[in-house]
């Protein structure tokens, strides 16, 4: 327990975000299909009819705001995973995961409103003893609550189901983020040339043995040596990383900690960001 809490503190923000989006989700789908149970229990009558009708009675009583958890949980996923959230390399199963779910969800969407068009159009459900009949009022409010939210959720999820970053995408993410820290200021061009200096002048002598002051040319000095520049912590993480732990069997921890280390860098903790080298150093 204290090492699943220790490693929680360790997660990144992102990554934590990341995972309560998940979470958000799961709960999301239990919910979900509670809803749509009760639903197609919602009618005293409803255990006398057809399988079928039974499924076109639950998808016409389902209503939309059942799968705000789902919804809100995949919005955090997805806003996690694209700025970058890695979650210990499961984020391109966590993408597929999620995607997968929001395709799913578009076809209930879309079966809702499929089936709650049939019922309008009919006027009822079943026959006979099991027949369920609607009022000609609540038919066409009903139609229209379900047609606008089945297809306003059902856009939703169909587009974050599109736009669900892969593993590539967000290694693309973090390899910008290092190349826009790495960058140099380009060096100061120095002017070199020959540097004249007056001598000065000898003693005086007698009048009829007086030279005239001379000028000689003098030896450029030797450039100062520059002296070497300071790695910046996010230099010094990714030379051990690929020196040291690139193949190691603690990569994936290094890999972490390098990320932590960019990220200090970037707010402008920099005795945290050398705190992070150093224990990079001992892995």
């Amino acid at each position: 327990m204290n090492e699943l809490t220790r490693r929680l503190r360790s997660l990144p923000a992102v990554d934590a975000v990341a995972l309560a989006g998940l979470a958000m989700m799961i709960v999301g789908v239990a919910v979900t299909v509670e809803a749509l149970i009760e639903a197609a229990r919602s009618t005293p009558s409803a255990s006398l009819l057809a399988w079928y009708d039974r499924l076109a009675l639950g998808l016409w009583e389902f209503r939309i705001e059942h799968t705000v958890w789902f919804t809100a949980g995949l919005l955090v996923l997805w806003w996690a995973l694209s700025h970058g959230a890695r979650l210990e390399g499961w984020s391109d199963y966590a993408g597929r995961l999620a995607g997968g779910l929001a395709i799913g969800y578009t076809l209930v969407g879309a079966a809702m409103v499929l089936a709650s068009t049939v019922v309008a159009l009919r006027g009822g459900i079943g026959s006979g003893v099991a027949e369920v009949s609607f009022s000609t009022r609540e038919r066409v409010l009903v139609w229209l609550l379900q047609l606008a939210t089945g297809l306003g959720a059902g856009v939703v999820w169909a587009l974050i189901a599109a736009r669900i970053p892969d593993e590539k995408s967000t290694s693309a993410f973090r390899e910008q983020q290092h190349e826009e820290e790495d960058e140099e200021p380009p060096p100061t061009p120095r002017v070199e040339g020959q540097v004249m200096e007056p001598l000065a002048p000898p003693p005086r002598p007698a009048p009829s043995a007086a030279p005239p002051p001379t000028a000689r040319p003098v030896a450029p000095a030797a450039a100062e040596p520059q002296p070497p520049r300071e790695r910046t912590p996010v230099e010094q993480a990714d030379l051990i990383f690929q020196e040291r732990l690139a193949y190691s069997p603690r990569r994936d921890e290094a890999r972490q900690l390098v990320d932590l280390i960019a990220q200090a860098h970037r707010a402008g903790r920099q005795d945290e960001a050398r705190s992070l080298v150093e224990r990079l150093s001992r892995l």
